[in-house]
C-alpha cells in the first residue's frame, strides 16, 4: 500500500481568489502571472480556475453588449449609432441627410432593410 507524501495542502479556491482571477484574464494577464501572483503553478490554476480562465472575458464582454444595447434603446443616440454600425453594418447617414435627427434616419434605414 502507498502513503501519501506530506506535501503542500491542495490549493483551495475562494470567492476572492475566484473574483481576481476573472479580473485579471479579463486585463490580459497571462495564466503565468496569475498564477505567480496567487503562489500557485500554472497546472493548478488551469486546474482550479478552468472557468474563469475560459469564461471571463466572454462574460464582461456580454455585460457590456448588453448595456449597450440598452442605453441604445433608451434613445442615446451615440449609442444607437454605435449599435447599429458594429451590428448591423450600417452606415452614416450622407450629408444631404443631416437635417434630420439620427434617429430618424437610423429608423428610416432600418425600415428600409425590413
Amino acid at each position: 500500500m502507498h502513503e501519501k507524501s506530506a506535501g503542500a495542502p491542495e490549493h483551495e479556491p475562494t470567492l476572492s481568489t475566484r473574483a481576481k482571477v476573472e479580473a485579471f484574464s479579463c486585463a490580459g494577464y497571462k495564466h503565468e502571472d496569475i498564477a505567480k501572483y496567487l503562489q500557485i503553478d500554472d497546472k493548478t490554476l488551469r486546474k482550479h480556475y478552468r472557468i474563469e480562465l475560459d469564461e471571463a472575458k466572454m462574460n464582461k464582454i456580454s455585460q457590456l453588449g448588453g448595456k449597450a444595447y440598452a442605453m441604445a434603446l433608451e434613445g442615446n443616440e451615440k449609442m444607437l449609432e454605435f449599435v447599429l454600425k458594429t451590428q448591423a453594418r450600417w452606415c452614416a447617414p450622407k450629408p444631404e441627410d443631416e437635417k434630420k435627427s439620427v434617429t430618424d434616419t437610423l429608423l428610416e434605414k432600418l425600415i428600409d432593410k425590413l
